[in-house]
């Protein structure tokens, strides 16, 4: 029975790479269509903003290229001059560290 439920899982659909990795592209980029959502929108930019003016430069370019300007980890390791490996680990640490970020934005208000 427990190897069975493996192979399910394994059939299971993963979420794509692209829904992931553009997350916080939409929350920028994305408009609402309500005065009030615009208005709540553009707070939520302002705050993602500020905390990533609060990151550290690697952090704050890696998540400029990688999910604002939506370039694929190839590119954004030519233009870091790092590897594409060392990319993907930098914009994850980015992520956690503009989550941490927002959370303190979050609890100083």
């Amino acid at each position: 029975m427990r190897q069975n439920r493996w192979f399910s899982a394994a059939r299971r659909r993963a979420p794509t790479r692209t829904s992931e990795r553009n997350a916080l592209a939409e929350i920028l980029l994305d408009r609402p269509a309500t005065p009030t959502a615009e208005a709540a929108g553009r707070e939520r930019d302002q705050e993602v903003r500020d905390a990533l003016a609060r990151l550290e430069p690697d952090h704050a370019q890696v998540i400029e290229l990688a999910l604002l300007q939506q370039l694929p980890h190839r590119e954004v390791a030519q233009r870091l001059n790092r590897s594409e490996g060392a990319c993907r680990m930098l914009l994850l640490r980015a992520r956690a560290a503009l989550a941490i970020a927002l959370e303190k934005l979050a609890a100083d208000d």
